[in-house]
C-alpha cells in the first residue's frame, strides 16, 4: 500500500509515449514545486510514482484517418494498417520553459499575456476559432465529429471506446486490489475515459471484488463531461437511476481554465450533484484558473501542461500527498 497519482491524458495529436511522459512528468514536478520543493521531492524522487495512461497512438490514428480520402473504415487492427504519425520530441520544451517563467497566475497576469499576445503577435490561432464558435453553440455533435474526431471516435466505436478504457483499467485495478492511495489526474476526453472506467470498476458485476475500493483523489482539468453533447454518451447514461454515476471516488476536484473551449460548463458540482445527494461522494468542487500555455499557435487554455503547472491545481494534490 502506498500513495499513487495516475495521469489520464486528453485527446488530440500526442508524441511516442516517451515523450509524453516526460513531459507530464517536467510539468507536474514544476508545478508542485510551485507549492513546495518538499512535497515535489516526493515525485521527483520517486517515492510516489507517476504512471501515465498512454493512447497516444489511437489518438493520432483517428485524426490521421479524418483527413484521408476516401475514408477510412475502423477495423481491428487499425493501428496496424494506418500510416499515422507522431508529434517530434523536444516540440514543446521552449513554450514549458516560457510556462515555468511565469511567477504570478493571477487573473491580471493573465490579461496582461492576453494584451501582448494579441498585439504583438501576427500568428493565426485557430483554437481562438474553434472557441467563439463553441461559446455560441455548446459542443454539439456537429462540432465533436468536425474538429474532435478522437473524442466522437471514442463514443461512436466500441472498438476505440474499449481499447483506450482497457488502457487505465490495466493500470487502475492492480492498484485498486493493493489497496493504494490513489490520485487520478484526468484530462479532456481522459476525463471521459476516466469516469467511465470509475463507473465500470464499481457497479459491474465482474468486478464486484472491488466494489468497495476507493479513488481517494479525482481531478478533472479541461473537462467536458458536463457539456451535454459528451455527458449524454457517457457509460452509465442508460443506467435505471439507483445505477447511475460512480461510487468509488472519495474527492472530485474539477478546474476549468478561462478561455477553455472544452471545459465551457465548468458546473460540475451541479451537474454531479445526485453524486453529492446518494453519498457516493464526499465532495465535489468547481476551480476557476488560469492556464498560461502559449505554443505554436498562441495562448492555448486548454494545453494540460499549463493546467499541471498551475499552482491551484498542484496545492490540491500536494495537500494529498502530505497526508
Amino acid at each position: 500500500m502506498g500513495k499513487r497519482i495516475i495521469v489520464v491524458h486528453g485527446r488530440a495529436t500526442k508524441p511516442k509515449e516517451n515523450e509524453k511522459y516526460r513531459l507530464v512528468y517536467k510539468a507536474l514536478c514544476h508545478g508542485l514545486s510551485r507549492y513546495s520543493e518538499e512535497v515535489a521531492q516526493a515525485v521527483i524522487s520517486k517515492v510516489v510514482p507517476v504512471e501515465l495512461v498512454y493512447y497516444g497512438d489511437v489518438t493520432n490514428a483517428i485524426i490521421w484517418a479524418s483527413h484521408q480520402r476516401p475514408k477510412k473504415k475502423i477495423v481491428t487492427d487499425f493501428l496496424k494498417r494506418w500510416e499515422y504519425s507522431y508529434e517530434p520530441n523536444g516540440r514543446y520544451d521552449a513554450a514549458m520553459e516560457s510556462l515555468f517563467d511565469i511567477k504570478q497566475q493571477s487573473s491580471d497576469a493573465y490579461s496582461h499575456l492576453k494584451f501582448q499576445l494579441n498585439h504583438f503577435s501576427n500568428t493565426s490561432d485557430s483554437i481562438n476559432f474553434i472557441s467563439h464558435v463553441v461559446n455560441l453553440l455548446g459542443i454539439n455533435d456537429e462540432i465533436i465529429n468536425a474538429v474532435m474526431p478522437d473524442l466522437g471516435a471514442y463514443f461512436r466505436y466500441r472498438t476505440i471506446g474499449s481499447m483506450i478504457r482497457h488502457r487505465l483499467q490495466e493500470i487502475l485495478v492492480p492498484a485498486l486490489h493493493k489497496g493504494d492511495d490513489i490520485c487520478i489526474i484526468a484530462h479532456s476526453l481522459g476525463c471521459a475515459v476516466t469516469y467511465d472506467v470509475l463507473w465500470k470498476l464499481s457497479r459491474m458485476s465482474e468486478y464486484q471484488a472491488l466494489h468497495d475500493k476507493k479513488v481517494n483523489l479525482f481531478i478533472t482539468v479541461g473537462s467536458p463531461l458536463a457539456e451535454p453533447a459528451v455527458a449524454k454518451q457517457l457509460y452509465d447514461v442508460h443506467e435505471p437511476d439507483d445505477g447511475r454515476y460512480p461510487k468509488n471516488i472519495s474527492e472530485w476536484h474539477n478546474f476549468s481554465a478561462a478561455d477553455d473551449y472544452v471545459a465551457r460548463d465548468l458546473r460540475h458540482a451541479d451537474y454531479f450533484y445526485p453524486m453529492y445527494q446518494r453519498q457516493l461522494v464526499e465532495l465535489i468542487q468547481d476551480h476557476i484558473v488560469y492556464n498560461f500555455w502559449v505554443g505554436e499557435h498562441g495562448l492555448n487554455p486548454h494545453k494540460f501542461y499549463g493546467y499541471l503547472d498551475n499552482l491551484s491545481v498542484t496545492r490540491i494534490i500536494a495537500e494529498w500527498l502530505m497526508h
